[in-house]
């Protein structure tokens, strides 16, 4: 048995030995066969590389070559030697700077692939690209524009040294400076001269400025202006006649410097004529000063002159370079006193006579009256004439002469124009004559007896009456006689029911020897109506206000009061005061029904002791109430700024606020916060009373990012579906999934093909599983079935295809190279129709109502519109040039279209289908989007540009907010409404950016 057991064992080692020997030489020779050279993965050649000069660069674009990781770009300044490697990039174009003008450059794209190794397999260079590199050079021949004093013209001489077309603009910071032509174009070593006008003020002044000459090249150049406006003071006088007439007293007139600058003058007679004086006789005076110039006549000197006749003079004003005459005049004169009579005769009982005085010549006479007696006076003692008549009243007084005749010599002396002697004569008898204690008897309201004596001044017995028939007079006696005895008449008034107020009656005195008047005059007491206030004003108070009635009068007084406007009501209306009584009365105001502002009304008081009018002031102030909301969610925003004409509140935290006013009318309202675009609105009151509601639109902010270097590994477009959001990746010729509620990445899509697809565009269903990719680089559209995340297939649809978007039943994609967009059918999937638009079409939308399709033409400055119902374009919108990226709101009003090369945004109607607004918002715009806010129907477009900078303008207010830091870069920029967010693809981190 132990025989068998080692047999079996040294059999078992044998072939234990058999099988490792075999193992070995397996071994052996696969290492032999590894020893063979791998074949290696080379990229393919570069192809479309194109060249286009910009003002200061050129850039190069070509399409993505198969196999490559970068691309190497040479440059050469000859055909086909001398290449020289100038960049590294993993980007389908390069802008090469810095170079010399008038040179002609030569470039050669080649792609790099990286191996597992880390090693470079570098392809074929393409073929050779050129590119000649002109620009316009901008010069001015001179370095100074000096107008001087008096010039209003100069020329300047623009000029284009450089071998491109050029465009300039000049302009200036003064406003005295007007170009005859303010821009223009220049051809290569073209010239341009520019006529420059300055417009001179009055003011003297040194002038001085900056004129700027700018070109499309970013070259400009800033020189000097200036001009010097000399000081001018100018000599005017009030008036160039002085006629003095035959007046003697003084006369005025100014002289004035209406010019600029300091005006030095002087006046001189010109024949030295001494009938008058002027004082000053020079002076000084600034721009706008004057001086006061006095004449005076010289008596002494003018009566050298003939009489009857006129003496004139120049005066002769200089001063600086001007000079001005003042014609004075005057009439010498020959007065002639002239008296009425000679002598007056004054009899037995004339008391009272006159004689006149006048000047029958020329001039005036100045007259003086001297001479008389004790019992002779007269009125006026002196005075002067210059043509009128003066008359003289002449008195006498019997009382204390004796009987006889009496005479008294007056003398009227006119000094150098003559002398006039008059006599006065009476004549005293012994008789009665009849003497009246006064000529007036004056009965207060409170009076009702007075007397008068009646006394014979002369001899024997004196018999007199009392004549008088007024019936509330009552005479006692009424008649008498007196010789040297004085007689008391007796006066008594009834004042019975004669109305109020002054009556008066004569009362004649009669003798045999003459009569004598007396004036009765009787006061019957009067009530007065006394207002102490003649104005109430009541402001903005409530509270009602008193003021006072009072009689200050006599008798009983009734009155009553009148109002004109309901809003006034007073207590009591009517009444009765007493003499001196006084009453308290009780104003009130009611404003309910009133509209702000002031107002002022009379209340008419009528009574029978006049009439009074008391004004009644009061404003209303009235309310503005509003609120502040967010126009997304609506809810209040508290501590807004709101500004009402200089008042600045901040709304509470209901997002009220309230201001007053005191008129009513149309008011503006003004509303900033923070994170919102700021609001006018208009607020119309009435009746004391405005409400508002202001709805602000939120600025969007950063909230999130989606990462995943794995899957977004060179992120390029986006688009939406079923709340996943479709990446494409084109380095590597995928299509990255996105759940957007977890924002979170779920898968990657490969695109099957044998070459780099280089995928572009992406369009997704809303009625299939399907996404649909922009392929450009095989000029396709790759078929993605999104229930199994798979390319389940691809079309041809045209030459270069890179943007597509999804319509109601159709996609619909830009053929950049054919100038034309495909319609795809997407049920059969193929395209049906190609229709012609402008150059280089690229970026689409759809209008709201899905009626039209607009494609930013990237190869000229339009925006095609494309009825889709027709499928042909309709029409071609101008907008800035190159137009690249382009965002419509779900159902919004505006097309908004942004340009990346010349950094602005054109805002078009789709209504009217026409540009409404185009404006520089940001540098370099590379994505647009747009969200409309369903309360109020105003829109939002927010413009992203390549370093990661958002700006925004709100429609149609066209509220501009700029420079809001959302990313380190950008790629392209959407919104979907499902999520009510905007997604940003940040290119330079691979990541796609929150905002909300």
């Amino acid at each position: 048995m132990k025989k068998v057991i080692r047999s079996f064992l040294k059999y078992i080692n044998y072939l234990v030995v058999v099988v490792l020997y075999l193992v070995l030489a397996l071994m052996f020779g696969c290492q032999e066969d590894d020893s063979d050279p791998v074949p290696q993965i080379v990229p393919r050649i570069v192809t479309n590389v194109q060249a286009e000069v910009t003002q200061d660069a050129i850039v190069l674009t070509w399409v993505a070559s198969q196999n490559s990781d970068y691309y190497y770009v040479y440059r050469s300044l000859q055909t086909e030697e001398g290449f020289q490697r100038i960049a590294t990039t993993k980007e389908l174009r390069i802008v090469d700077a810095g170079l010399e003008v008038d040179r002609t450059y030569f470039y050669r794209v080649s792609g790099v692939r990286l191996t597992e190794g880390q090693k470079e397999v570098e392809g074929e260079k393409s073929p050779t690209t050129q590119a000649v590199f002109v620009v316009g050079i901008l010069s001015v021949e001179v370095d100074l524009i000096d107008f001087g004093e008096t010039l209003l013209q100069q020329q300047l001489t623009i000029k284009n040294s450089g071998s491109g077309k050029l465009n300039w603009a000049i302009s200036s910071d003064v406003d005295w400076l007007v170009f005859e032509l303010d821009s223009g174009e220049l051809q290569a070593n073209g010239e341009q001269i520019i006529t420059l006008v300055s417009v001179r003020p009055k003011t003297p002044a040194r002038l001085e400025g900056i004129i700027s000459v700018v070109s499309d090249w970013d070259q400009s150049f800033t020189l000097p202006v200036r001009m010097i406006v000399p000081a001018y003071p100018k000599l005017s006088l009030s008036t160039n006649t002085l006629d003095f007439g035959l007046t003697r007293e003084f006369k005025m007139f100014r002289i004035r410097n209406s010019g600029t600058g300091t005006l030095e003058w002087q006046v001189n007679k010109l024949s030295h004529a001494d009938w008058f004086t002027v004082s000053p006789q020079k002076g000084l005076l600034l721009s706008g000063q004057s001086d006061t110039l006095i004449i005076k006549i010289v008596l002494d000197q003018l009566r050298k002159y003939p009489l009857s006749g006129r003496v004139s003079e120049n005066l002769v004003f200089s001063a600086n370079d001007d000079e001005e005459r003042v014609y004075v005049t005057i009439k010498t004169v020959n007065p002639v006193l002239s008296v009425s009579g000679d002598s007056i005769d004054m009899g037995l009982n004339l008391g009272v006579s006159s004689f006149t005085i006048s000047n029958s010549g020329s001039g005036i006479v100045e007259w003086e009256i001297y001479g008389g007696e004790d019992w002779l006076t007269f009125d006026p003692k002196a005075g002067s004439s210059e043509g009128e008549t003066d008359r003289i009243t002449v008195t006498v007084d019997r009382t204390h002469l004796p009987p006889g005749e009496h005479l008294a010599s007056l003398r009227v002396d006119a000094k150098d124009f003559g002398q006039a002697d008059i006599t006065v004569s009476l004549e005293v008898v012994d008789r009665p004559q009849l003497f009246v204690s006064t000529p007036i008897v004056v009965f207060n309201s409170k009076e009702s007896e007075k007397t008068f004596r009646v006394q014979n001044f002369g001899a024997g017995i004196l018999k007199w009456q009392v004549i008088n028939d007024a019936r509330w007079l009552t005479i006692k006696p009424r008649s008498g006689e007196t010789g040297k005895e004085i007689d008391v008449v007796q006066l008594l008034v009834d004042r019975g029911d004669l109305p109020p107020g002054s009556h008066t009656t004569r009362v004649q005195v009669e003798a045999g020897v003459g009569r004598q008047t007396v004036n009765v005059t009787m006061q019957v007491p009067q009530p007065v109506l006394s207002l102490v206030s003649e104005e109430i004003d009541f402001g903005t108070s409530l509270k009602p206000k008193n003021f006072v009635l009072q009689n200050s009068g006599e008798g009983l007084l009734y009155w009553t009061a009148e109002l004109e406007e309901d809003w006034v009501s007073l207590v009591p209306m009517k009444g009765f005061l007493e003499e001196g009584e006084v009453i308290k009365m009780t104003l009130s105001v009611d404003r309910s029904q009133l509209d702000a502002r002031q107002y002022r009304t009379p209340i008419r008081i009528s009574s029978n002791g006049g009439n009074k009018t008391l004004f009644v002031r009061m404003k209303k102030t009235g309310q503005i109430n509003g609120f502040i909301r967010d126009v997304k969610t609506l809810k209040p925003i508290s501590q807004a700024n709101i500004k009402f004409q200089s008042k600045v509140e901040q709304s509470k935290s209901d997002g009220s606020f309230g201001f007053s006013y005191l008129q009513e009318g149309s008011y503006e309202i003004i509303v900033s916060s923070d994170g919102f675009f700021s609001r006018k609105g208009i607020v119309k009151t009435s009746s004391g009373l405005g409400e508002i509601e202001l709805f602000l639109s939120p600025v969007v902010r950063r909230i999130g990012k989606i990462r995943d270097a794995a899957r977004l590994t060179s992120p390029k477009r986006i688009a939406y579906g079923n709340r996943r959001a479709y990446v494409t990746n084109q380095a590597d010729d995928t299509v990255a999934v996105v759940n957007l509620d977890t924002e979170r990445t779920v898968t990657t899509i490969p695109l099957k093909w044998d070459q780099a697809c280089v995928p572009v565009g992406v369009a997704t269903s809303s009625k299939r599983s399907e996404v649909y990719v922009a392929a450009s680089a095989i000029d396709r559209i790759k078929l993605v079935d999104t229930g199994v995340n798979l390319d389940v297939g691809e079309f041809r649809v045209g030459d270069y295809p890179s943007e597509c978007i999804m319509g109601i039943s159709k996609l619909y994609v830009s053929l950049l190279r054919e100038d034309r967009v495909a319609v795809v059918d997407i049920s059969i999937p193929a395209r049906t129709n190609r229709i012609w638009v402008g150059k280089q079409p690229g970026a689409m939308v759809i209008s709201p109502n899905g009626k039209y399709l607009y494609i930013c033409n990237y190869g000229e400055a339009t925006v095609s519109v494309v009825d889709l119902v027709t499928e042909k374009e309709i029409k071609k919108i101008n907008v800035f040039n190159r137009p690249d990226a382009i965002a419509v709101a779900s159902s919004g009003s505006y097309v908004y279209v942004t340009s990346q090369f010349s950094g602005g945004l054109s805002v078009i109607d789709i209504r009217q289908q026409v540009e409404v607004n185009r404006l520089s918002i940001t540098k370099s715009p590379i994505g647009v989007a747009a969200v409309r806010f369903s309360h109020d129907g105003r829109e939002v477009g927010y413009v992203v540009d390549r370093d990661g900078m958002l700006s925004g303008i709100e429609m149609p207010t066209q509220i501009i907010i700029r420079n809001i830091l959302v990313a380190a870069s950008a790629e392209v920029f959407s919104y979907y409404p499902e999520t009510g967010k905007f997604y940003l693809i940040d290119s330079l981190e691979s990541t796609i950016v929150i905002l909300e």
